[in-house]
């Protein structure tokens, strides 16, 4: 019998950034129509049934949802295994809606602006998020796309991770 122990679910289209090397095409995120609350436990009672362990929230950008602490909520009372991958700009703002996560993968490419160019973003804005959810979540972990503007950045990135008891 085949179980779908971990699932990534990717909750919205939706994201707060631009970056030039996303693999979803902005063009068509219009026209996508997000599942609703009611929909979304749906699936998290099917996933449930059929055996499912783990729950990876993605998107888009996940904390752009309103109800995102509900769909944590909710999955949580099922006993999942929850992680969320962010750009970890809106975790400030989104903290204590988290809090039940097991799990926060924050995009972070390097320090310098031609590491971050394609995002789009200033570094020291995902330095404090990456600070902050260390204090707060049982596991964080980075995740860098390399490009040539950061390629150089391989070696501080993992100093970073380590200093602030994090994965990479």
């Amino acid at each position: 019998k085949l179980i779908p122990l971990s699932v990534f679910f990717n909750v919205t289209d939706r994201c707060n950034l631009r970056c030039e090397y996303c693999y979803l095409s902005f063009g068509s995120r219009s026209c996508r129509k997000e599942l609703e609350l009611e929909q979304i436990k749906g699936l998290v009672d099917n996933l449930v049934s059929y055996g499912t362990r783990r729950l990876s929230l993605t998107g888009g950008e996940p904390l752009v949802r309103d109800d995102i602490g509900d769909i944590i909520k909710y999955a949580r009372d099922k006993n999942m295994i929850l992680s969320l991958t962010t750009n970890g700009l809106l975790i400030e703002k989104k903290i204590n809606e988290l809090l039940l996560l097991d799990n926060i993968s924050i995009s972070f490419d390097g320090f310098k602006e031609s590491a971050t160019g394609p995002r789009g973003i200033n570094p020291k804005c995902i330095e404090k998020s990456i600070g902050l959810a260390c204090k707060h979540f049982p596991s964080v972990q980075i995740s860098a796309t390399m490009h040539k503007g950061n390629v150089d950045e391989v070696e501080d990135l993992i100093a970073f991770s380590k200093r602030n008891g994090c994965a990479i």
